[in-house]
């Protein structure tokens, strides 16, 4: 029997603490339950010390602290993301021939950390609604497609406006249309007429959580996120040791059978196959 094609889709949820995402995580029918269920998952995550945006997607996205990237905040300024680059990039020069795909609400994702090139699909939507729709859409179609990045924002939107706690019903009603739209994009995925081929990683995580109206600083609630992923080769449980965002790409280069080298200098570790992390 012919090896299945590895691939994976990360669905980036902006802002949605951690106690928000595991209260959502138990309610009868939450997607991002579905996948802790059949995964290895933390609620004890932690983004970079400067919980903001920029930092936290640049470390996930490349593996790397801060003091690697250099990302200090939004403006993206000064970076050294020619030596620390996306994984998208690393994928794209190990396998030019896998098709990558990120779509995304917040645009500078792509306009500071995803090089023109690196990825065959690149859409930004301003209504998560549309991205989801969009990364289903592609799911269902796109037969070839072998590691997709989507990005939600309105999480954190919601926080920003009414505040970044569960009883807020902005905030809470925020995060279960997040939860829906994971749920629609893991229908749209199973349903692939090629599904029986394919070997799928799914990774949902947070950038930041947040605190009364913001985040940034170095406090509990902005820097605890969850980090969860799902498969066929995934140790299931709980993890014992809380993942960082910076585990995101090792996992996924590991996945996809990417080797990491060692003068990459990443930070993360790949969080799928090691029973004695998870528990």
């Amino acid at each position: 029997m012919a090896e299945r094609r590895r691939k994976v889709l990360v669905i980036g949820v902006d802002g949605a603490r951690a106690d928000t995402m595991e209260k959502i995580a138990r309610r009868p029918g939450s997607a991002l339950g579905a996948l802790v269920r059949t995964g290895a998952w933390s609620f004890q995550a932690q983004t970079v010390p400067i919980s903001r945006s920029a930092p936290g997607w640049a470390s996930a996205l490349t593996g790397t602290t801060i003091a690697k990237h250099g990302i200090h905040d939004d403006t993206f300024a000064p970076h050294r993301l020619e030596t620390f680059p996306h994984f998208f990039t690393r994928l794209r020069r190990a396998t030019p021939d896998r098709r990558i795909a990120s779509i995304v609400n917040w645009a500078p994702i792509h306009t500071h950390l995803l090089p023109p090139g690196d990825a065959d699909v690149v859409e930004q939507h301003p209504l998560d609604e549309r991205v989801t729709a969009s990364a289903v859409e592609l799911l269902r179609s796109d037969q070839d497609l072998d590691a997709l990045f989507v990005h939600l924002d309105e999480v954190d939107v919601w926080g920003h406006r009414t505040g970044y706690v569960s009883w807020n019903p902005y905030y809470w009603r925020a995060a279960v249309r997040a939860d829906r739209m994971i749920g629609a994009m893991a229908t749209a995925l199973t349903a692939r007429r090629t599904r029986r081929d394919e070997d799928w990683l799914v990774v949902s995580l947070a950038d930041h959580g947040g605190r009364w109206f913001g985040h940034g600083g170095d406090h509990p609630a902005s820097r605890t996120v969850h980090f969860v992923v799902a498969g066929d080769g995934v140790a299931r449980g709980r993890f014992v040791e809380p993942p960082s965002v910076m585990d995101l790409a090792p996992t996924c280069l590991d996945h996809l059978g990417v080797a990491v080298e060692p003068q990459w200098e990443l930070d993360g570790v790949a969080r799928t196959g090691d029973p004695h992390r998870v528990g």
